[in-house]
């Protein structure tokens, strides 16, 4: 974020985007940080906006990724069977 112009926006996706691009577009832990706190040194006339928006399919949509099992979201987003824990990326 410390290196992003005025004029662009940063997006994180979450395990459902993740799993069914096929870790294509990777999802990441969100750690928002305060304005002018010590990791952005903000200037007191810089601002930040961060606004959540969750992009949901149906509960019963299938993503069946290539070369990765089908989940059924609603499974995914409850973490049935700890299923986001053994994605295979997260083994790394």
């Amino acid at each position: 974020e410390e290196s992003m112009g005025a004029d662009e926006c940063l997006v994180f996706v979450g395990d459902p985007a993740d799993y069914a691009s096929g870790h294509r577009y990777q999802a990441l832990m969100h750690r928002p940080a305060v304005c002018g706190g010590p990791s952005l040194k903000a200037l007191p006339h810089e601002h930040r906006i961060s606004t959540p928006f969750f992009l949901y399919p149906r509960a019963d949509a299938v993503l069946a990724p290539q070369g990765l099992p089908k989940l059924v979201f609603e499974d995914l987003n409850g973490n049935v069977n700890q299923c986001r824990d053994n994605f295979p990326w997260k083994k790394e």
